[in-house]
């Protein structure tokens, strides 16, 4: 079968939406997919939707997209590039998400540990003034309780618990081609040259360092916010989010 290229110049993106673009273009059901390759309906929508969190068998998946791709007659090695690009993408999320998580529980444990000390330390300031109360009442075997105006045991202060950081969702739609390079949280730098409808998403804990290679050729949401990006068509612009 003849192989067409779709975008040969494209660094590999979203593959699943690229992959089943080009199914549906054709029009070629996923069912007949799915007798070609022998692998099952509920195998090949994971694929399509790119859900890695269940796509645990990376090497089953390449095979499988190795297969499908020549099937449909597009170039296998690209749509390989594309889904290793947005398994990086996903497990670099995935590790941010769970170091916020770490930190979470770090800081729960000290604010308990802190409540505690501040309890004990309340407590033992009561007995030591009920004790000297009893002891100053001399021969009375009665302990008067404290006055009104007698003095009042201090409360323990709150403790406020840190807030995990809200993670930083970024969506990135190319309406015109350009390239693109974002660092994000300090990580190794991403690289992407986009076309129009390429649809990129990543996930960061603390910000993005973007390069824009066409001021115009993208829309980008930070957490489902359209983010304005200055300059014109063609220009190169650096963009710091949030």
């Amino acid at each position: 079968m003849h192989t067409n290229r779709f975008n040969p110049d494209l660094i590999p993106v979203s593959c699943g939406r690229y992959i089943k673009a080009i199914r549906v273009q054709m029009r070629i059901d996923l069912q007949t997919v799915s007798e070609a390759l022998g692998v099952s309906l509920h195998q090949l929508h994971l694929i399509e939707s790119e859900d890695h969190e269940e796509l645990t068998d990376e090497d089953f998946v390449k095979d499988t997209l190795r297969a499908y791709a020549h099937f449909i007659g597009i170039d296998a090695e690209d749509i390989i590039d594309r889904f290793e690009i947005g398994r990086a993408a996903y497990t670099s999320g995935r590790r941010a998400g769970q170091k916020k998580l770490g930190l979470g529980a770090q800081n729960l444990k000290r604010a308990l540990l802190t409540v505690c000390l501040l309890a004990g330390i309340s407590l033992l300031l009561m007995t030591a003034f009920y004790g000297w109360q009893s002891f100053s009442g001399g021969d009375e075997r009665r302990t008067e309780a404290p006055s009104a105006s007698s003095p009042k045991t201090a409360a323990a202060a709150p403790v406020a618990e840190e807030s995990a950081a809200e993670s930083l969702v970024l969506t990135i739609d190319a309406i015109e081609k350009t390239w693109i390079e974002i660092n994000m949280d300090g990580q190794e730098q991403l690289k992407y040259l986009l076309s129009p409808k390429d649809h990129v998403e990543l996930e960061a804990g603390k910000y993005y360092h973007m390069l824009i290679g066409n001021a115009a050729g993208l829309k980008i949401k930070l957490n489902g916010e359209p983010v304005d990006i200055p300059g014109n068509r063609g220009e190169v612009i650096t963009l710091e989010l949030p």
